[in-house]
Order: C-alpha cells, then sequence, then structure tokens
C-alpha cells in the first residue's frame, strides 16, 4: 500500500532534511553515560580488542575458549555501539557551530561522527577524565576539517584537483613512515609530479583555516596563537628551545613552513626578521598566507614541544 507523501518529493532536498530530522529526533532515545558507565563500556571495548587479538593470534583452542573469547569480542562491540550513540548529540551539539559555512549541517555530523569513532577507540578511562572532554577535540578536529575542505581559495580544474588529492594522500603516507612532515622534494620523488607543479597545487588547494579550528586535546584554539601586538612572537617560540637545537625542530616542519619562519623571525643567515608582506613577496603568495602558514607552524612547534616529540 502506497503512503501519501504530499508534495515532499516535488521539493529539492526536502528528503534530506526530513532524514536529518527523523536523525535528530532519534537522538533523545539515547541515554547520556555517567562517568560509571563510561569506565563499564571502555573495559567492555578494551577486553573485546583484546579477545579479537587472542582469536587472531591463537590457531590452536578448544571451542569452548574460542566460544569465550568471541562472546567477549561481541560484548565488546555493543559496548562501542551503546558509547557511540549515547555521544551522537555531542556531535550534532558541535556541528550546529559550524553551520553556514558551506557545508551541509548533515555532512557536519557525518565527519563529527568519524571524529566520534576515534575518541571512542583512543579514551583511556584510566586516566580519570570524562569522555566528551576528550571527545570534543576529535568532533571539531573533523568538522572543522569539513569546513576547511571546502573554503579553498582557488577553483582547480579536475587533474588538479586529482593531484592535490593524490599530494594530500602522500604526504599523510609520508609523515607515518618518516616521522615527519615530507618536505616539496621527497612529494615530488614520490608522486612525479614536477617540485614547481608541487609547490604551486598545494598552494592552491591550502584552506582557509578557521580560527576557531581545534590545535591540541585539551581544547586550544587557533584563533589563541594569533599574535599579540604587544609581543615579539618570534622570540616567544624561539626561546622555548636553546639556538643550536632550532635548525633540528624546523626540520620536522615542511619546507615551505620552515622557510616562512625563517624568514618572518630572521633564524640563520639573514638580514632579519621581515614582515608577512615581505616574506609573502618574495614567496609569491599573500601575505595572509604567510599568516596562515606561520600560525600553523607555530601550533606545530609548541604541541612537539610540549609532548616532548621535538627531539625525535
Amino acid at each position: 500500500m502506497q503512503h501519501d507523501r504530499g508534495d515532499s518529493g516535488d521539493r529539492p532536498g526536502q528528503r534530506d532534511v526530513d532524514l536529518m530530522r527523523m536523525y535528530l529526533d532519534e537522538l533523545g532515545w539515547h541515554a547520556l553515560l555517567s562517568r560509571e558507565d563510561e569506565v563499564r563500556l571502555a573495559k567492555a571495548i578494551e577486553e573485546g580488542e583484546h579477545a579479537a587479538a587472542e582469536l587472531g593470534r591463537t590457531r590452536r583452542m578448544s571451542r569452548k575458549q574460542r566460544q569465550a573469547l568471541q562472546k567477549t569480542v561481541d560484548a565488546g562491540n555493543r559496548a562501542r555501539q551503546e558509547f557511540t550513540r549515547s555521544n551522537l548529540r555531542l556531535v550534532v551539539s558541535i556541528a550546529k557551530r559550524y553551520q553556514h559555512r558551506g557545508v551541509d549541517l548533515a555532512d557536519l555530523v557525518q565527519e563529527g561522527n568519524v571524529g566520534l569513532l576515534h575518541a571512542i577507540e583512543r579514551f583511556d578511562w584510566r586516566r580519570g577524565y570524562k569522555f566528551s572532554t576528550y571527545a570534543t577535540w576529535w568532533i571539531r578536529k573533523g568538522v572543522a576539517q569539513a569546513v576547511g575542505d571546502s573554503s579553498s581559495s582557488v577553483r582547480l580544474p579536475r587533474h588538479r584537483r586529482d593531484q592535490a588529492r593524490m599530494l594530500s594522500e602522500t604526504a599523510e603516507r609520508l609523515e607515518r613512515d618518516l616521522g615527519h612532515a615530507p618536505g616539496t622534494c621527497e612529494l615530488a620523488d614520490e608522486t612525479g609530479i614536477r617540485v614547481a607543479d608541487v609547490v604551486a597545487i598545494r598552494r592552491a588547494a591550502a584552506p582557509v583555516v578557521s580560527l576557531s579550528a581545534p590545535i591540541d586535546e585539551d581544547g586550544s584554539e587557533l584563533g589563541e596563537l594569533v599574535a599579540d601586538p604587544s609581543r615579539d612572537v618570534g622570540d616567544a617560540a624561539i626561546s622555548a628551545v636553546l639556538p643550536g637545537e632550532v635548525d633540528h625542530l624546523l626540520e620536522q616542519l615542511s619546507a615551505s613552513a620552515a622557510t616562512v619562519l625563517r624568514m618572518r623571525y630572521g633564524i640563520g643567515p639573514s638580514d632579519g626578521p621581515r614582515t608577512a608582506a615581505e616574506v609573502g613577496a618574495a614567496l609569491s603568495i599573500s601575505a595572509e598566507r604567510v599568516r596562515q602558514i606561520e600560525m600553523r607552524a607555530i601550533a606545530t612547534l609548541r604541541h612537539r614541544l610540549a609532548r616532548g616529540s621535538w627531539a625525535s
């Protein structure tokens, strides 16, 4: 029997709106978790992962042992689902803050859900903090990335967009393998794209970075790194390490980021610090782009200094 759906099928996008409304309404059915619930579910997930690893490692075991391990795996999966469902409202509340920036709310929620799943996998219940505090960073990271990906200031041709995607994926893979962000030449060698084209594509495809974008798991935002006119950001960044170690620290940034910092603050052989406009003119990029690279690089350095990972 066909149900009368009115004229909703005649309105563009109405089906997506209706589905989103149903999704939001359904969230109210899932109870929020107490701290005790979070610990219980996190332990079940952890035990399920250990059991799954044991099943994959050990081939010779009794049927009873295998069934017991599988039961633990299933319990872990159910705990993960409950953990996820109970925090979907948190995703929606964060995603709504990024509305009207060129990305549909449904897409923002989807990216936030991916961040939520990452948070669940990495949550350590032993550290004693509430899950929502930890998950917020991961959710905001996913949502902000979705907004940034849609905000490229230059519209690239299709073949250039494909190359930009290849460069991005290659850069992520090389950073995992090498332990540091790859330089332009490394990307060119790996992808077969000319060095000049690598520079041009990455410059054109660079997203506009939101000042509300999260930069660490403590909830700090990029806007907090905007320079105070009364302070010299260069001195603050450089004084954190001994002068002889600055070069080693900058080597862990991309070649373009390191170059910008060297020119902005007169690091190494130079004529002294330069303004963003002067650096932009020398590198054939805008002063605003120089400031974006500078802020992102300083955020990276501060994050690595805080974690003690810069010396590795």
